[in-house]
């Protein structure tokens, strides 16, 4: 992503993390709202030029149910390609190459590990790097992750396991979260916080009918 360019006047950077928290497939949007959320309330007109940019870059499309206050809106895959992308240097083939081991390698170690409450099945990746250009602003990877347990209460019990365990060791961990951070820590593992890498769902890329290449499989 170019940091220094702009839709009709409003930084990319500013636009990128509209489309970020609204990314969700079940989030339809108004022009408003958009308007609302780059601070252009008062200036209609520019929130339209920022839409029809939106939408000659395929990074928007009307969803099918309207309202009486207009078209709702929705991200496509290529504006989700664009949220996802990171404002900075951009990796070399060569250096995607390299991290993109790393991560497979990752994937191994983490199965390996007897306290994780789940296994990876597989690292896909999508995006940029399936095309020939030399330079990738990051990996877009999704990671399927399966329970370690066929038994329903016995993974329930491992994964409230692995949620007292980071309670004990001090972490901020809420109630919420009782059964989503034993599938976290796994992905932060596999991750190890390198801000190149950006991990989507895989229902992002089921909805909006992306391809993606298997790189790694449990056998």
């Amino acid at each position: 992503m170019d940091i220094g360019a702009s839709f009709a006047g409003v930084p990319s950077l500013v636009v990128r993390n509209f489309l970020r928290r609204h990314r969700d497939p079940s989030t339809f949007w108004h022009q408003d709202r958009l308007a609302q959320r780059l601070e252009l309330s008062s200036e209609p007109e520019r929130a339209r030029g920022v839409l029809e940019e939106l939408v000659r870059l395929g990074y928007v499309v009307p969803s099918n149910c309207g309202s009486s206050d207009g078209p709702l809106w929705s991200v496509a895959a290529a504006g989700l390609r664009f949220a996802n992308a990171r404002g900075g240097p951009r990796l070399r083939r060569a250096a995607a190459d390299a991290l993109l081991a790393k991560l497979v390698a990752r994937c191994a170690v983490a199965n390996s590990e007897p306290q994780f409450a789940h296994w990876v099945a597989r690292l896909s990746i999508f995006g940029s790097y399936l095309s020939d250009v030399p330079l990738l602003g990051d990996l877009d990877v999704v990671v399927d992750l399966e329970p370690k347990e066929d038994d329903v209460d016995n993974q329930m019990a491992l994964e409230r396991a692995r949620w007292n365990a980071a309670r004990n060791e001090g972490r901020r961990v809420s109630e919420d979260a009782l059964y989503s951070w034993s599938s976290d820590e796994v992905l932060r593992f596999v991750r190890e916080r390198n801000g190149y890498v950006k991990m989507s769902p895989r229902v992002d890329l089921v909805r909006l009918s992306i391809d993606a290449r298997v790189v790694f499989a449990r056998r």
